[in-house]
């Protein structure tokens, strides 16, 4: 007879309750590849601030581990994995900020739509990917799914910049909607890198 397996919940229940080891270990077999897929977004600009993969791969039990002792039970709208591939986001973009803190480099706010437009123009640098990388690791942080598509659809479709009218259409949205989010997002970079004061350039 086939040994039925403990669901997400019941491991995470014996993790509060009993700390068990054993869960844990289950827990980071059954999820580790997410957890791995999600760095993988956020992994160029990590390695560009000299934080090795090797560094997040000894995290990873960690993160699980947080993940399981943070996650409420009683919630029935979210399933376990959902909430670890959310904290592990979250563990990235927190890693981005407190790096780029012991950054020296100032940059000037206006130089963020030339960065966009030279990723868009360039060769694909190293230079620009890094820079186009932390961008989108800030515009990550507006949690609006439809300004990422906006900013891929715009500078990233191959080798068409594509028009105003054309986004809207793969966006479901009409051109001034589109340019209305485009311009909010340029905005929220701009304020976030002068708040910080600080970008990243390696």
């Amino acid at each position: 007879m086939q040994k039925i397996k403990p669901t997400d919940n019941s491991l995470v229940r014996r993790i509060k309750n009993y700390n068990c080891s054993n869960s844990i270990v289950e827990l980071k077999d059954r999820h580790a590849g997410l957890v791995v897929n999600i760095y993988g977004k956020y992994g160029g600009v990590l390695s560009a601030m000299n934080f090795s993969p090797s560094e997040f791969h000894s995290e990873i039990h960690y993160i699980i581990y947080e993940a399981a002792k943070k996650f409420d039970l009683k919630r029935k709208d979210i399933k376990f994995s959902t909430y670890l591939g959310n904290l592990t986001r979250y563990y990235c973009l927190d890693k981005i900020t407190e790096l780029t803190k012991d950054k020296t480099v100032q940059a000037e706010p206006e130089d963020i739509t030339k960065i966009i437009d030279s990723c868009y123009n360039s060769n694909d640098t190293k230079e620009s990917k890094e820079k186009c990388d932390y961008i989108f690791s800030i515009l990550n942080q507006m949690k609006d799914d439809r300004i990422i598509k906006i900013f891929n659809y715009r500078y990233f479709d191959g080798n068409h910049k594509m028009t105003w009218k054309e986004v809207g259409k793969e966006v479901g949205l009409t051109n001034q909607s589109c340019l209305n989010l485009h311009n909010k997002a340029i905005k929220f970079l701009r304020e976030k890198i002068k708040s910080d004061n600080l970008y990243d350039k390696v």
